[in-house]
């Protein structure tokens, strides 16, 4: 080995590295960027992310001040630095002068803390870091949990990206069509934490209840469970219904109106519940036989690993990454499109069979077990970290 080599050796071993622009960086420090405060699947992910990144590295968190995320962040006893949440209802201009204003504001957060690694959690987190990207010298980690944003803004993120994480093989694919680096992108699932003992009733209730989880956004269709629903109350009366969720970031007035307006119009009003938004569902959980998840082109679907690890057997449409975590007939129930009847026949299907119910709620809390524990993908990240830094 060469003096060079060797020089070089020694550096990679040391906890700090010099750049030629005179900022040191620290190699044990690793920081998030999430620039909403919500606790959406994204904010959840990172949250467990977080639990399994702070036992290598020290972690800086950006987040909106006062919110939720940067609550549980501080629990977690990992230190947090203010940006502002992104205002509902801003035009254009708004957005371009929010974007730039925060992007100068993780920059000098940046400068001050040097991190190794900066781990954008989605798109929009992604543009605000790239200014730090490119002037810090630390490596840029773009985490694309969604499939939002222009072909411009994608193939700028990936750009600035050392590496890019796709939570699904559809969001790779969808990743490539909006002309990303393909080199830079890796595949790895969200995952969930795993409990040994379900919270749901092992016995049988009395009316089978099918719920329906999500936070308000068209994509998200919940106006389609609403109609499956009517189809299998006209057949069965021992059945009932709930829909968790809300418009939790206040951009979705109109949507969130127009469902409101659809479940009083329907003939299921009676036995159907409107359970809000609910930042811990465990007791949610324990009251859902089935979950019926409407949403077409998901780019993972945490909701769903999140059932099937509570036993809870799981109806999706075939599209997305609901189709990577879900085998048909075995761990769950495709259907082939984002049809209301489709839906309600594989809805009648679980309600009929109670023993198919808890075969595929078995066998979906096994497959959970196996893929989905974020641990596993806690240590997945670590490893780009790791190939990043040498």
């Amino acid at each position: 080995m060469g003096c060079e080599s060797r020089f070089w050796g020694a550096m990679v071993l040391k906890r700090e590295k010099k750049h030629s622009d005179g900022l040191v960086i620290n190699r044990a420090c690793v920081c998030f960027i999430c620039i909403e405060g919500h606790l959406g699947g994204a904010e959840k992910s990172l949250l467990l992310l977080g639990e399994v990144v702070k036992q290598q590295y020290s972690i800086i968190a950006v987040c909106p001040a006062g919110s939720e995320v940067e609550k549980r962040f501080r629990q977690m006893r990992i230190k947090c630095r203010a940006i502002n949440e992104i205002a509902r209802g801003i035009g254009i201009i708004g957005k371009g002068w929010y974007f730039f204003k925060t992007s100068w504001r993780v920059w000098k957060i940046i400068k001050k803390r040097r991190p190794a690694i900066i781990h954008a959690n989605n798109s929009k987190a992604a543009l605000v870091s790239i200014l730090a990207g490119k002037l810090s010298g630390a490596k840029f980690v773009f985490h694309c949990r969604d499939m939002v944003g222009s072909k411009a803004a994608i193939r700028l993120c990936s750009w600035a990206a050392d590496s890019v994480i796709a939570v699904s093989k559809a969001t790779r694919w969808w990743l490539i069509k909006k002309d990303a680096d393909k080199k830079k992108i890796e595949v790895i699932y969200n995952g969930t934490k795993i409990q040994k003992d379900s919270v749901k009733n092992k016995f049988i209730n009395e009316k089978i209840c099918f719920g329906n989880v999500g936070q308000f956004v068209g994509w998200k269709r919940q106006g389609l469970f609403i109609d499956a629903a009517d189809i299998v109350y006209r057949q069965r009366s021992d059945v009932r219904f709930c829909i968790v969720g809300d418009d939790i970031f206040s951009r979705e007035g109109k949507y969130k109106k127009q469902l409101l307006q659809q479940v009083q119009d329907s003939e299921v009003k009676g036995c159907l519940k409107l359970l809000g938004w609910q930042e811990n569902m465990e007791d949610v959980w324990g009251q859902i036989d089935c979950l019926v998840h409407t949403a077409e082109n998901e780019p993972f679907g945490r909701v769903i690993i999140e059932a099937m690890e509570h036993e809870i057997a799981v109806v999706a449409i075939d599209s997305g990454g609901c189709a990577e975590i879900i085998t048909d007939k075995v761990t769950g129930i495709l259907v082939d499109s984002a049809d209301a009847v489709e839906l309600a026949g594989a809805m009648m299907q679980i309600a009929g069979n109670r023993d198919l119910e808890r075969r595929l709620a078995k066998a979906g809390k096994r497959k959970v077990c196996e893929k989905f524990s974020f641990k596993t993908v806690g240590h997945k990240i670590m490893g780009i970290y790791e190939r990043l830094l040498a």
